[in-house]
C-alpha cells in the first residue's frame, strides 16, 4: 500500500484552463480545492471538439467529415462532454496545487459535504466541484551536524580469518573410513529403529541415514560418540537431539517419511552405527592455496589470513554502513517531526483501496505517515546534495544483482539479464523501491564522510546481536 509519490498526475499547461480556483483551510494540512467551470467556457470547447471529432468521423450516409453537428453531438456529445469536465477539472485542480506548491498526499479525494452536480450537455450551467487535499507540510530539513553515531569495527577477525581457513581445509579435504571415536568432522551412517521404552518397537519407523557428528546439539551424547566405535548403538532424539530443528527436514530425510504419513511422529530411536568416515583436511600447500584463491594469488598461510581478513572486514562493513545509515536515518526523522492530517489519511487510504480492514490500517498508518514525511526529507536532501537520479540501466542492472544472489547466480548471466528486464515492464513497485533505494545509497555515500563517528570495537557474534537489534527494534 503506498501513498507517496504522484506519478500519474496531469501535465498542467498553461492558458488552456481558465476556470474560478480557490483553495481554504479545512484543518491542519488539509485544504480544500473548489473548482467552477464556466458555461461560457464549456459550451465553447464542446463545440470544438465536436468539430474536431466531425473532421476524421464517417457515419453510414454522410461523406467523411460532413455530419452535421447536430448529429455529432447526439452520436458522441455525452462522451466528449464528460471528457471535457474530466480534463478541465484535473487542469484546474493539479494546476493549484503545483502552484501553491502543496506536497499533497495519495489523491485528492471529492469533498463530502459539497454535492457533485449534474452533468448534461443539453443545459449546460455553471458546475462546481470541490477537493480535499491532506498534504505533508512544506519545512527545512534540519540535519544532525552535531550527533555522534556509533561505527563499528569486529575485534576477532584474525580469529574468524583461522576459523575460515579451517573449515576451507575439511571442505577441500577428502573422506576417509573410520572405526572410532568419531570427532565432529565424522559422517555416521545409522539404522533407526524406533523405540517403544526402552526396546525397539516391533513394526515402528526404521531407515537407514547419515548422521553428521556437526548437526548434533547435545554435548553428551557428543562426548558419547568421541568414544563409540562401528557397532555400537545409542538413543537418538532427532527433533531434541539436532541442531536443525525442522521438521519436515527431520521427517523426510533422516527418518525417511514421505508427506503422506499421518501417524505421530516418533521421537526415540536406536541408533546403530553401520559404518563410519572422517574428514581429512586438506594439506595446505600451493594446490591448495590455487584452489581457494586463485592460481598463484597466494602462497603462504600469512597471506591467506589476510586476504580472509580483507574478506571479512569488508563483509562487515557493509553491515555497519546499514546500521549506520539507519541510525542517521532514524536521527533525521527524530529532528524533523511533523504532524500530519492522520484522519484524512486514513480516509483517503480507504476510499483508494476497497476492502481494507480498519485494524490493518490503523496498525499500518504509524509506518506510512513515517514513509511520508522520509519522502520529503529524502527529496530536500537529494536536490540539496544534487544527487544524479539513477537511470532505467542503473535500476535493471540492481534488480539484476538481487536476482543473481538470491539464486546464486552471475547477475550479468543472460538469463538473470532477461528475468530483471521482465520484472522492469511488469513489477512498478519492485522497479519503483529499486530507485529510491539507488537514490538513498548514493545520498548516504555523499552524507556519510561528514558524519561524525566514534568507533567501537565489538566480537562477530556481538557485532551480529547489534545487526538484529538494529534492525529488528
Amino acid at each position: 500500500m503506498s501513498i507517496i509519490g504522484h506519478p500519474f498526475e496531469p501535465i498542467i499547461k498553461t492558458n488552456l484552463c481558465m476556470s474560478k480556483v480557490e483553495k481554504t483551510t479545512i484543518e491542519d494540512n488539509v485544504y480544500r480545492i473548489s473548482i467552477t467551470l464556466g458555461k461560457e467556457e464549456l459550451e465553447t470547447e464542446l463545440n470544438k471538439k465536436l468539430k474536431e471529432y466531425r473532421k476524421n468521423a464517417q457515419w453510414k450516409g454522410f461523406r467523411k467529415g460532413t455530419a452535421p453537428l447536430s448529429f455529432v453531438k447526439k452520436m458522441v456529445g455525452n462522451q466528449l462532454f464528460s471528457d471535457i469536465i474530466e480534463k478541465m477539472t484535473s487542469e484546474a485542480l493539479f494546476g493549484k496545487i503545483k502552484e501553491d506548491n502543496l506536497n499533497y498526499i495519495g489523491t485528492p479525494i471529492p469533498a463530502d459535504n459539497v454535492p457533485v452536480p449534474e452533468l448534461s450537455m443539453n443545459n449546460i450551467e455553471d458546475l462546481k466541484f470541490a477537493f480535499d487535499v491532506a498534504v505533508v507540510p512544506n519545512f527545512d530539513v534540519k540535519e544532525p551536524t552535531d550527533v555522534e553515531f556509533e561505527s563499528y569495527k569486529i575485534s576477532n577477525l584474525d580469529e574468524l580469518a583461522k576459523k575460515e581457513l579451517e573449515q576451507a581445509q575439511l571442505s577441500l579435504g577428502t573422506d576417509e573410513p573410520t572405526e572410532a571415536n568419531f570427532d565432529e568432522s565424522a559422517s555416521l551412517q545409522v539404522k533407526l529403529s524406533e523405540l517403544d521404552g526402552d526396546t525397539i518397537k516391533e513394526g515402528g519407523v526404521t531407515n537407514e541415514t547419515t548422521l553428521k557428528v556437526a548437526e548434533i546439539d547435545n554435548e553428551k551424547l557428543k562426548t558419547k560418540l568421541a568414544k563409540a566405535k562401528v557397532g555400537d548403538s545409542f538413543d537418538f532424539a532427532p527433533f531434541e537431539d539436532l541442531s536443525v530443528k525442522d521438521e519436515k527436514y527431520v521427517s523426510s530425510t533422516l527418518l525417511g517419511l514421505d508427506e503422506a504419513y499421518e501417524g505421530e511422529l516418533p521421537q526415540k530411536f536406536n541408533a546403530e552405527i553401520i559404518s563410519a568416515t572422517k574428514r581429512v583436511p586438506a594439506e595446505k600447500n600451493q594446490e591448495f592455496w590455487d584452489r581457494l584463491f586463485g592460481e598463484g594469488l597466494v602462497d603462504s598461510e600469512e597471506k591467506a589470513i589476510g586476504r580472509l581478513v580483507e574478506y571479512f572486514e569488508s563483509r562487515y562493513e557493509n553491515d555497519n554502513a546499514q546500521i549506520l545509515m539507519k541510525n542517521w536515518k532514524d536521527k533525521l526523522m527524530e529532528e524533523n517531526a511533523v504532524a500530519l492530517p492522520s484522519d484524512y489519511i486514513k480516509k483517503i487510504i480507504s476510499e483508494t483501496n476497497q476492502g481494507i480492514e480498519e485494524e490493518a490500517l490503523d496498525k499500518d498508518l504509524p509506518l506510512i505517515e513515517e514513509d511520508l514525511v522520509w519522502s520529503t526529507i529524502r527529496q530536500q536532501l537529494l536536490t540539496k546534495y544534487k544527487i544524479p537520479e539513477a537511470t532505467e540501466h542503473d535500476i535493471e542492472h540492481a534488480i539484476a544483482h538481487s536476482i543473481g544472489s538470491q539464486y546464486g547466480i552471475d547477475p550479468h548471466h543472460e538469463i538473470i539479464m532477461n528475468m530483471a528486464r521482465d520484472t522492469m515492464k511488469q513489477d512498478k513497485n519492485k522497479v519503483e523501491s529499486t530507485f529510491y533505494a539507488l537514490m538513498e545509497g548514493r545520498l548516504f555515500d555523499r552524507i556519510k564522510p561528514t558524519l561524525k563517528t566514534q568507533e567501537v570495537f565489538l566480537t562477530d557474534k556481538d557485532f551480529e546481536d547489534k545487526v538484529k537489534e538494529t534492525f529488528e527494534a
